[in-house]
This record gives structure tokens, C-alpha cells and sequence, in this order.
């Protein structure tokens, strides 16, 4: 079957791209947050060694370096519970980020335990960069506990219009796949009709054959398991008209136009009367059927052998 032969090649299409689809939401998001934590970790690595630095240069190489939290998305601190040279950090801190490949942009601020709310020292990448160009440096932040955070105020909308690029490159790729999907569905439905209709009807040159039923159209006769049964010439115009549109609904008018458009009046009732001449002629063939739908038209159905 022509349906059939259609069907073997678009279900593997259908397959494949449903397939290739659920890996694209399941695996892109994975390998970004996957690569995200990474970074992350690295930041944590970055900020412990400039610390331990830090802690070294001061002379102190036995105090324990507290675990870097991350208190938000986009910012890491350290408590840093010993003196330590504040004009040192910028260059230790650089070449710890340097050293695990983060490039980002960040500010650094230093804050005290007791008063997180207020900012004692500070200096962004830029100000490091300008030939190390470091706000209060020179001044002593003092003994006691202090907050070391370092802050990446680019990296969260970074982050979100990746995300958001991603988003939509997904979801146009979903539009695009469902696109595909509903024109290979469709085109499939149309080719299957059309081939139900290609097996139900045999065109013979001057003969049909649907069912069981030989039509043959310039005879006008119908020829149903050796019954012969001549037509009349509207009776042979409509089948005509029938036969060629197999399961298709055929409106009213378009019947009316066809088979009674050349007399000039059409009296709508003839149609129901010569539909209903046919259904007699035809009956001896159960698989034909001439329905009718309601306010709107009749379809002959043929059922597949």
C-alpha cells in the first residue's frame, strides 16, 4: 500500500527529530550549568589562594582559611579573621584569577564582621588594571575581622541574557521542529488519502473501478459481480463526479452546479432524487456507500479491500 510505504519513511524522520529535540532541552541546560559550577569553583580556589597569600605575607602561615560562602549568584566573600596588607591584595588577588582563567569584571570590597553594611575599602578590575591604580591604598584597614567580598557585577545579567539566548534559541528551534512535525504530519495525511483514493478507484481509460463496482462512463452502464444496470445520463454524470472525488464530502451547490448547470433553473431536490437512484443501482456493492451530510453535501465511501 502506497499509505503504508509513506508511513515507514516519515515515521524515522518523526522519530529522529523528536529525539534530537529532547536532547537539546535535556543536554544544552545540563552542560551550562555543569560549566557555571565549574566557574564557580574556580572563584572559590582564586579567592582561598589570595588569601593564604595574604596570610603568608603577614607572616602567618598556620591560621585556617574559612570556606568562601556565596551570598548571592554573583558575589563570593571570605572572612578573613587576621591582619593582612590590604595593597597587597589587588596583585594577589589578580594572579589568582588569572591563574584558574577568569576573566570576568569584579569589584572587591572590604567590610568589617561587626558592620557588613559599611564599606572601609574598595577597588574595582578597571582600577587594578589602570597601572594598578587602587583606591586607599597606602592605608591600614586596621586589626580585628574583615569580610573580603569579590563581586561580578556584570556576571548575573551575563548569565541571564545567556540563559535568555539559549531560551530562545530553544525555543525556536522547538518552533521550527514543530513546524516540521505538523507539515510532515499533514503532508503524510494528504499523500495517505490520496493513495486510499488511488487503490479505491482504478482508472481503465474509459472504465472506474471502486469496490466492487465497474463504471464504465462513456457506456453510462455499471457493472456489480456480472449485474449489468444502465444509466441515465444525469445518473452517469453524478457517479462520474462520485468516483472521482472517493471519500471526499461534495458540497450541495458544487453538485447542483456540475451535474444540473447547463439546464439553467436547478431544482435542489433533484439532486437528493438522483442520490437516492444511485444508492439502488449500487446497493448489490456493500462496500459503497453514498452518505449524507447534513446540510452540507454527500460523500461516496469506498472501503478498502
Amino acid at each position: 500500500m502506497k499509505g503504508s510505504v509513506l508511513q515507514i519513511r516519515i515515521l524515522p524522520a518523526l522519530v529522529l527529530l523528536s529525539g534530537l529535540l529532547a536532547l537539546q532541552w535535556a543536554l544544552v541546560p545540563e552542560a551550562d550549568t555543569v560549566r557555571l559550577q565549574q566557574k564557580k569553583e574556580k572563584i572559590n580556589l582564586a579567592m582561598r589562594q589570595a588569601a593564604h597569600r595574604l596570610l603568608a605575607h603577614a607572616g602567618d602561615t598556620a591560621s585556617t582559611i574559612p570556606p568562601v560562602r556565596q551570598v548571592f549568584e554573583n558575589e563570593f566573600q571570605l572572612r578573613i579573621e587576621h591582619h593582612f596588607n590590604y595593597d597587597s591584595l589587588p596583585v594577589y588577588l589578580q594572579a589568582a584569577l588569572d591563574a584558574y582563567g577568569i576573566e570576568d569584571d569584579y569589584n572587591v570590597t572590604i567590610k568589617s564582621c561587626e558592620a557588613a553594611d559599611v564599606l572601609l575599602l574598595g577597588y574595582t578590575r578597571a582600577d587594578f588594571m589602570k597601572e594598578n591604580d587602587v583606591p586607599c591604598k597606602g592605608r591600614d584597614q586596621g586589626e580585628g575581622c574583615h569580610l573580603l567580598s569579590l563581586v561580578f557585577p556584570e556576571w548575573q545579567a551575563g548569565q541571564a541574557a545567556s540563559g535568555d539566548g539559549l531560551r530562545w534559541l530553544l525555543m525556536g528551534g522547538t518552533v521550527l521542529s514543530l513546524g516540521y512535525l505538523i507539515f510532515t504530519l499533514w503532508f503524510f495525511v494528504k499523500n495517505s488519502r490520496r493513495a486510499v483514493q488511488a487503490e479505491v478507484v482504478a482508472d481503465n481509460g474509459d472504465s472506474l473501478q471502486f469496490g466492487n463496482t465497474t463504471f464504465e462512463v462513456t457506456n453510462q452502464v455499471v457493472l456489480i459481480d456480472g449485474h449489468r444496470q444502465e444509466l441515465t445520463f444525469r445518473e452517469a454524470k453524478l457517479l462520474h463526479i462520485f468516483s472521482k472525488n472517493i471519500n471526499q464530502l461534495l458540497d450541495r451547490s458544487q453538485l447542483l452546479e456540475e451535474v444540473w448547470g447547463d439546464e439553467g433553473v436547478i431544482v435542489g431536490r433533484s439532486l437528493d432524487v438522483f442520490v437516492s437512484r444511485l444508492r439502488k443501482i449500487l446497493k448489490m456493492d456493500t462496500s459503497v456507500k453514498i452518505v449524507n451530510v447534513h446540510s452540507v453535501g454527500y460523500r461516496m465511501e469506498v472501503a478498502e479491500k
